[in-house]
């Protein structure tokens, strides 16, 4: 009633929150509800976001500083990479991204970096999700060459992007380990 919205629509919505867990119901037979577990899982990611954020801020500087060119932090989100951090160049020229973008994977130096710490079945999930689409004459479309490059990267703990996203533009890139040595985020400068 608070809402103006019909009962039926609200109970649609209900429903798909429920199946999706992000309400539980509380009791079987009527309409009581708290949050469940999907918002405190968010709610983790969230906090840990924040965290990265804060610790990877000063390395990210250093990188910009360093080189003159724009950098990222990036973690995989919805098999995809997802910008979690930037700080831009100062130069005229540079690099058009924004914090929460979303790019595929397999044609960004993060995104390279990103799936270095995945198994060929995660990767080729990520392929079945997201597909190899072809961006530049440059851009890896190739299943067995795009694993070929990830070995590089684990092999390297480095990954690069020779203008595979967008012609004239490159990326050099490396993944971050948490404590268990498990690739988290990637960190990177793009010019």
């Amino acid at each position: 009633d608070e809402l103006g919205y019909h009962k039926s629509s609200i109970q649609r919505l209900v429903a798909t929150l429920e199946a999706e867990g992000f309400l539980d119901r509380t009791e079987s037979h009527k309409s009581h509800y708290r949050l469940g577990s999907q918002v405190i899982f968010l709610g983790n990611v969230a906090s840990q976001s924040v965290e990265l954020r804060r610790l990877a801020h000063p390395a990210l500087q250093k990188l910009v500083d360093a080189t003159g060119e724009t950098s990222h932090l990036c973690v995989v989100d919805q098999s995809q990479c997802y910008y979690l951090d930037k700080i831009d160049s100062s130069q005229s020229i540079r690099m058009v991204t924004f914090i929460g973008q979303r790019l595929h994977m397999h044609c960004t130096g993060v995104g390279k970096a990103l799936l270095s710490g995945m198994s060929t079945k995660e990767v080729d999930l990520v392929i079945k999700e997201r597909g190899l689409p072809k961006f530049t004459p440059k851009t890896i479309t190739d299943r067995k060459a795009l694993l070929e490059e990830l070995s590089k990267v684990r092999q390297k703990g480095l990954a690069y992007d020779h203008e595979e996203f967008e012609v004239g533009l490159r990326c050099l890139a490396a993944p971050i380990f948490n404590h268990l040595g498990k690739v988290v985020a990637a960190i990177s400068f793009s010019g």
